[in-house]
């Protein structure tokens, strides 16, 4: 289907993308790497893209550091905060998630050896009808 397509495509042009940037990130103005800032920064926090693209943006945002702050002016300098302000808000947003990720995989792991230790029990069961 067409949204299975896109959901299958989106890492795949993220990851491009950011292959892309990386490579010509010395030669790109300071409006090109602002539009790459926010555009990777919205990938950071977007929860509907693997893990590793979002890894993948975090990678870039910090490669790009070097090359915005040799440019040496104020919307650099901006940029950089920006970058750093993205940074710190997911930090936060992790503090808050991982909590809740331990306690559900805490659940799951207790769970598993629930349904284990039943099995067990169901096999002793019918091995001693026998």
């Amino acid at each position: 289907s067409l949204r299975t397509s896109h959901e299958a495509l989106r890492p795949l042009a993220c990851s491009t993308l950011a292959d892309l940037v990386h490579h010509v990130r010395g030669e790109l103005g300071i409006k090109h790497l602002s539009r790459v800032v926010h555009l990777f920064s919205c990938h950071i926090h977007d929860a509907s893209l693997p893990l590793a693209i979002q890894i993948t943006s975090v990678r870039l945002l910090l490669n790009l550091v070097e090359a915005i702050f040799h440019k040496n002016d104020v919307e650099a300098r901006a940029l950089l905060v920006r970058i750093l302000h993205t940074l710190v808000f997911k930090f936060t947003t992790l503090k808050e998630q991982i909590p809740k990720l331990l306690v559900a995989r805490d659940e799951a792991a207790a769970a598993k050896e629930a349904d284990k230790t039943a099995r067990s029990q169901q096999v002793t069961r019918e091995g001693a009808r026998k």
